[in-house]
């Protein structure tokens, strides 16, 4: 057991110190690293190219042409930003905390990943009836484009079961919510602050809209949608300037929307403009809405193989019955399921608070634990 835990911490500083922020991402480093780590142990290695120099990293081991059990997870991590009191690209432990930016999103369930196979693959004569993949991808963070090449250019077996390590607290999620994000643009009559009754201000017509927008959203939270939680549409973002003086001719807000299964970005759009129709005072002021994102609902069944083979697993770690739950944030779940990897559930170490956080980490002891239920979930089936 501690031989294997070290291997984990070493793969896990080695990852973190190899500094893939995305934008650019630069994630050919650590698919190297991880290649080359593998390899040694006797997995045969494929390199997929994504573009623009980057690529993802799948390992796979055992002869299985029925059963195939996919670790999947992102190499990319987002900017360090802000001010750290650690080292954001240096592996601090520190209290029974891991510190360094991917240290939860999520190269810590990488490097549990690894481990765990690095640990099943020893049992040569098991593997001649199961087959494992490790797939680690780029560009996770922006695109998705990595997971999207890998469900191209990978053939599932019959029975494939995939885990996303994405930080649930080493809880078992096989769901969450869509995002659609729009850019809302409300147009007036540009003039001089003095004299608004020679203009159509904007601003007051947002205003207005985004009281019809909250109005809306009230509405919908009060359904029920299954185990997801409600949809939501938040407001992030909102400028008008042109100078204090000056009403602006234009307005704009960047609407966040979480959507739940039966809601698409085109009955989204259209209520968004009705709402704003409904509640325009001038006639003059125009409205125009943008797609910057539209990222689908995920769903897996929670009667599915998958999830059942993950809740065993997961007994024998925490030594009780798991519940199933939501992940709140959005994942690559979606492009695995909605191209012939339908059995998907989202399981990894650390906390989706920490997540893109200053001084971001993981709790040691959900490491190991997701060490452990890594190996469990791979190696069930011939136990």
């Amino acid at each position: 057991m501690l031989k294997k835990v070290r291997k984990m911490y070493e793969i896990l500083e080695n990852l973190i110190r190899i500094d893939t922020t995305n934008p650019p991402g630069n994630e050919a480093k650590a698919a190297e690293y991880i290649g080359e780590l593998l390899e040694r142990e006797g997995f045969q290695i494929e390199f997929q190219e994504v573009g623009n120099g980057r690529k993802n990293v799948v390992a796979t081991i055992g002869e299985g042409l029925k059963e195939e059990r996919i670790l999947t997870g992102h190499m990319d991590v987002v900017p360090a930003g802000g001010e750290w009191s650690k080292q954001p690209f240096a592996m601090t432990r520190e209290n029974g905390r891991i510190y360094g930016r991917g240290s939860c999103d999520m190269k810590g369930a990488i490097a549990a990943m690894m481990a765990a196979a690095m640990e099943v693959s020893k049992e040569r004569e098991s593997l001649k009836t199961q087959k494992i993949t490790l797939a680690f991808v780029c560009d996770e963070e922006v695109t998705g484009n990595g997971s999207r090449i890998f469900v191209k250019e990978h053939i599932p077996l019959p029975e494939t079961y995939v885990v996303i390590g994405e930080p649930t607290g080493m809880q078992i999620h096989v769901a969450h919510r869509g995002v659609c994000r729009f850019q809302v643009e409300i147009e007036g009559v540009q003039t001089h602050a003095a004299m608004p009754e020679q203009g159509v201000n904007p601003i007051l017509e947002m205003g207005r809209f985004l009281t019809a927008v909250e109005q809306f959203d009230a509405e919908r939270k009060k359904k029920s949608y299954g185990i997801l939680p409600p949809p939501t549409i938040t407001p992030t973002i909102i400028h008008a300037e042109v100078k204090e003086n000056v009403i602006p001719a234009k307005c704009k807000v960047i609407l966040d929307c979480r959507t739940v299964p039966g809601e698409t970005e085109e009955m989204l759009r259209g209520q968004i403009t009705l709402l704003f129709l409904q509640c325009r005072r001038d006639r003059r002021a125009a409205f125009r809405i943008e797609t910057l994102l539209n990222a689908p609902v995920g769903s897996s069944p929670v009667d599915g193989k998958c999830c059942q083979a993950a809740q065993k697993a997961m007994e024998k770690v925490k030594k009780g019955k798991m519940a199933v739950g939501y992940f709140n944030g959005s994942t690559d779940m979606p492009i695995f399921t909605e191209n012939g990897y339908e059995d998907t559930i989202i399981c990894g170490p650390g906390s989706l608070d920490m997540a893109h956080q200053i001084d971001e980490y993981v709790e040691e002891y959900e490491l190991e634990q997701a060490e452990l239920f890594y190996e469990m979930f791979l190696s069930q089936s011939l136990l």
